[in-house]
């Protein structure tokens, strides 16, 4: 089976089309040698094309009989200036017909010289006047469109067509006519729009490179490109290049007989075009057209030094808006603070609605934005498909389906990636901005199938105006806005590496000073402990001693070794203390059933005397953490428990729920209770319960329990009220 063939018009390399207008004559030369490699089939009417292709150009010469300059000489002088373009045209006689001869460069190794004839009758363009005449016009014109529509009025009074627009470009390379001039009784085109289809990319790449493109009639036949060599000659700089059959059929379908285009550059970018259409065919000569084109170089140096002003002043209150931002996020070394809490914030370097930070696992807006949850979506799809620093779209539900959902407050985002590893962007939104377009012609190409079984794109046969609604679209995105975005992403990265160099020098610091912190606890340890257990010592061999010490004295005696002991352990409960820091180390599943268990079993066993109560409500959940370290926190909570039972038998019941994101585990005993004042205090260090100096304890115990907690990421709090016991709650991140 033949495998299938499709034509598109916008893969058709319109620059090697192999043949030339019927209006004038081409020689291809080779740049280094300059022999004739290639003829327009047309040549034949000055000369034989067997008889020339593949000679010298010195041969071509005495052929031709070239007055009042060779072409060699003149291709000599040429080279010596900076382009082909600036000495363009030369006026040549051969036999007795005058001709422009217009020299331009094809490809690195070819040179394009082009015959037009030049019609004696008609009279020549006074540059010089049109161009003082426009100068004047762009100085009485302080709007673009203004300015637009005074050229083409221009353009028409120069060339005679019955129709010339200024045809601009958008974002999305659809065009729109802002400005016309036409004879009275034709149709208004103004303010139509053109799909981009109409205009393809090669085709556009083609205006950057040559400013002008004549046809004179599209009925007449092209002239095939004669040569002994396979490679095509590029013709992109050629005055005469045939143009394609597409558009000449769209031509034909839209009534045109004879076209000619300029090309408007805005700072050395296409931005539009002086499209003008005759409905007969008519040619206009070399000057003519140079005419034409200066005129719109004029006005395009015009458009964009206008342009620039008009955004002069946004773009010095946007660079003004940065700094601050830029400011506020070094002054507070916090991008959210920065961005956020100040007078100037993110909707402030722009024209957009709403913004969003999405940074450090959290979410923060300002103005009109989606929710929480979609913002969150589609900072996932953004981490997907993993755009450049800076993403735009005016239609972001054309790449993101759910984008949908949020038109009315975010049609258009604007999003400056942060991190894409960790999700992290800035993200600016513009809501849907509905609105009609006036199409020339449904927007729409039709397949078609010729003789051969080809299948090709052809253009639309209908013109008639034709209307569209445009939603779930927003305004777009300037390039200012574009590269302020860009700016302040470099600030927030410059920020973020500032901040945690601040955090590596502070946790550097805290290093040497957990370090020195522990030399000085084993030390005031080592100093404290010796004195106090020689102390202790001392006390008891002197009680043994002396047995028949009276018992004033004794309990003097017995009182002192008993704060010299509780000395003793609260320097050791300091010491535990200090070295709870640092990560988590050893962690592993913990079976709290059984943890409980074996703390109960100690606990009555130290505590025999007072018939200890300890249960579990039902099987504990596992916990993940440091078994040494749980198991401390536990014991601890349950020997304060049954210590501050005030004399009842010590009741604890243990629990534990679980929910989405912790395991939460409570303590209840039927002691003393608090005061609801004590109860965040209680775990300060040294911090001991009203009434309570009886009952044995250091105030470093509570402290212990919450950092250990902290450290497994958890928290603690507790509820009680006096007499009416103590419940504690410890939530442990759910794993």
């Amino acid at each position: 089976m033949q495998k299938e063939q499709f034509i598109d018009c916008e893969n058709e390399p319109i620059h090697i089309p192999g043949q030339i207008q019927s209006n004038g004559h081409l020689i291809g030369l080779d740049n280094k040698s300059l022999n004739v490699l290639y003829l327009s089939d047309n040549f034949n009417d000055i000369l034989s094309v067997d008889a020339i292709l593949g000679t010298s150009v010195r041969e071509l010469d005495q052929a031709l009989n070239i007055s009042p300059a060779s072409l060699e000489d003149i291709l000599k002088a040429s080279k010596a200036g900076a382009t082909y373009e600036n000495n363009n045209p030369y006026r040549i006689v051969i036999g007795e017909e005058l001709y422009y001869l217009i020299i331009s460069p094809s490809g690195e190794d070819k040179i394009l010289l082009e015959l037009e004839r030049i019609e004696q009758s008609k009279p020549e363009v006074d540059t010089e006047l049109l161009l003082g005449k426009s100068v004047v016009e762009i100085q009485n014109n302080n709007s673009i469109n203004g300015m637009m529509q005074t050229l083409a009025n221009q353009i028409r009074e120069v060339i005679g067509y019955d129709r010339v627009m200024v045809y601009r470009f958008w974002e999305d390379w659809h065009g729109e006519v802002i400005a016309e001039d036409k004879r009275s009784d034709l149709e208004a085109y103004l303010g139509l729009h053109y799909p981009a289809s109409d205009i393809p990319p090669q085709a556009r790449e083609l205006y950057k490179k040559n400013l002008t493109r004549i046809i004179s009639n599209v009925n007449d036949a092209p002239v095939d490109i004669l040569s002994k060599s396979k490679e095509p000659i590029d013709l992109s700089f050629a005055e005469m290049r045939a143009i394609s059959p597409v558009h000449i059929q769209y031509l034909k379908n839209m009534g045109v007989t004879s076209s000619f285009s300029i090309s408007l550059l805005k700072n050395g970018e296409l931005w539009g075009l002086i499209a003008c259409h005759n409905y007969s065919p008519k040619h206009i000569d070399y000057m003519t057209r140079k005419a034409g084109k200066l005129i719109s170089q004029l006005f395009s140096t015009a458009l964009s030094y206008k342009s620039d002003n008009e955004s002069l002043v946004l773009e010095k209150k946007y660079e003004h808006c940065l700094d601050s931002l830029n400011l506020q996020m070094e002054h507070r070394l916090d991008v959210k603070m920065g961005l956020f809490d100040n007078d100037v914030t993110l909707l402030d370097i722009n024209s957009a609605h709403g913004a969003a930070l999405v940074f450090d696992g959290k979410i923060h807006t300002t103005g009109s934005t989606p929710s929480h949850d979609q913002i969150k979506a589609l900072s996932q799809w953004l981490k997907s498909e993993k755009p450049h620093k800076v993403y735009k779209t005016s239609s972001i539900s054309k790449h993101y389906k759910d984008g949908i959902d949020f038109k009315d407050v975010g049609s258009g985002i604007l999003a400056a990636v942060i991190s894409h590893e960790l999700m992290e962007y800035i993200i600016w939104f513009k809501p849907e901005k509905i609105k009609e377009v006036s199409w020339a012609g449904k927007p729409e190409k039709i397949l078609e199938v010729d003789e051969k079984g080809v299948k090709k794109l052809t253009p639309r046969a209908s013109f008639d105006e034709w209307r569209e609604t445009v939603t779930n679209q927003s305004d777009s995105w300037t390039n200012l806005e574009v590269e302020t975005a860009d700016k302040l992403i470099d600030q927030v990265n410059y920020v973020i590496t500032k901040k945690a160099n601040e955090i590596r020098k502070l946790n550097e610091q805290l290093s040497r000073a957990y370090d020195e912190l522990d030399t000085f606890s084993y030390t005031i340890s080592h100093d404290l402990k010796t004195p106090l257990t020689a102390m202790i010592g001392f006390l008891d061999v002197f009680m043994m001693m002396n047995e028949d010490i009276e018992a004033s004295q004794l309990d003097y005696l017995q009182r002192a070794k008993r704060n010299a002991e509780k000395m003793t352990g609260m320097i050791q409960d300091i010491l535990e203390y200090s070295k709870i820091r640092g990560e988590i180390q050893d962690s592993t599943s913990i079976d709290m059933t059984e943890l409980i268990k074996e703390i109960a079993n100690d606990l009555e066993s130290k505590y025999a005397e007072k018939d200890v109560q300890i249960r579990c409500n039902s099987s504990l959940i596992p916990l993940q953490g440091n078994r040494v370290m749980i198991n401390q926190v536990f014991s601890n909570l349950l020997d304060n428990g049954i210590k501050y039972s005030d004399g009842k038998v010590p009741e604890i019941v243990i629990d534990s729920e679980k929910n989405d994101k912790e395991v939460i585990y409570s303590i209840k005993d039927n002691g003393i209770g608090m005061q609801e004042s004590e109860s965040d205090k209680i775990f300060n260090l040294f911090y001991r319960l009203k009434d309570t100096s009886e009952i044995e304890g250091s105030g470093v115990g509570l402290a212990i329990v919450k950092r250990i907690v902290e450290k497994h990421n958890g928290r603690i709090w507790v509820k009680s009220k006096p007499k009416h016991g103590t419940t504690f709650y410890l939530a442990f991140p759910s794993r």
